[in-house]
């Protein structure tokens, strides 16, 4: 003959406990789909007067006027060379991605959206920090950001 015995239930305050820890890790498995989902879909785009970066948490839109045109080319970046991500201020930083505010080998802030190594296109801005993007085609968004800002050498958009 078996005999069952009831534990007393808990107390709710582990009920709230843990829908509070379920909750944490729903919006944290959520957080991380969407930062995936953007960051294997990222873009740069050159819309109206404005460069935008569309990307999870760091997306923002540079006023072309603030862009330093002459500045603008593609660059190699590369363990120890003056452009190359050096310490990670704020954004993430995995093996191969790296998304957020860095400084660079020579000191720059920079908000960066780089998959991979290699080159990347350097864009310094007036307003204190530079981008640093990897792209399929630079050579043809860089022509595409001049032929934007009629080819104007200061970068102002007339």
């Amino acid at each position: 003959m078996n005999h069952v015995f009831e534990i007393t239930q808990a107390p709710e305050s582990v009920s709230w406990f843990f829908g509070g820890m379920l909750l944490l890790l729903l919006s944290i498995a959520a957080a991380t789909a969407w930062i995936y989902a953007k960051s294997t879909n990222a873009a740069v785009r050159i819309e109206g007067q404005a460069l935008t970066l569309d990307a999870a948490f760091y997306g923002r839109s540079i006023p072309l006027s603030a862009i330093r045109l002459r500045d603008v080319r593609a660059v190699q970046v590369a363990e120890g060379m003056p452009l190359a991500p050096k310490r990670r201020t704020n954004g993430i930083g995995l093996p191969g991605f790296r998304l957020g505010w860095f400084r660079l080998g020579n000191g720059e802030r920079a908000l960066l959206a780089m998959n991979g190594g290699g080159q990347a296109v350097y864009v310094p801005t007036t307003e204190g920090y530079s981008l640093l993007v990897t792209l399929r085609r630079p050579v043809v968004f860089i022509e595409a950001l001049r032929t934007v800002t009629m080819g104007s050498p200061t970068g102002v958009v007339r």
